[in-house]
């Protein structure tokens, strides 16, 4: 009976550890907003050492891009923060998109984030292509 009970508790335990690990969002396990600012000046920075895409942060202020993108992402990643107000949606063909995308890989590559929450902001960057781009 004591080792049924020790056991079960141990099950349990695990049941419990499994779940809390899975339930962090993903504006947690990326480091909360200081983990995401990391992320998104480095991204920056990439693009703008990147001649594929450099011309177009060229004319955009880059203070107002980090600061929408950070809003942006730390809000859709579950964190609790204002969602920008975004008038004009950025044009970009689609290769300056996937160059874009590859220089924030590039950010997550640095900072060793993993492959999961590699994954879910890809994809969460990818599902706000509609709202705050539009191809040229």
């Amino acid at each position: 009976m004591k080792k049924i009970l020790t056991l079960t508790v141990i099950l349990f335990a695990s049941v419990v550890a499994t779940s809390a690990q899975t339930d962090t969002s993903l504006y947690k396990r990326l480091g909360g907003q200081e983990g995401i600012m990391a992320i998104i000046d480095e991204a920056i920075a990439n693009m703008a050492s990147d001649r594929r895409i450099n011309m177009k942060l060229a004319r955009a202020d880059i203070r107002v891009l980090k600061n929408n993108m950070d809003s942006v992402v730390c809000t859709k990643a579950g964190g609790n923060c204002q969602l920008p107000t975004i008038s004009k949606k950025i044009k970009l063909t689609e290769s300056e998109w996937k160059a874009g995308i590859e220089d924030v890989t590039k950010a997550l590559n640095k900072f060793g984030v993993g492959p999961r929450e590699k994954s879910e902001l890809l994809e969460l960057i990818d599902i706000l292509k509609k709202d705050y781009f539009e191809e040229q």
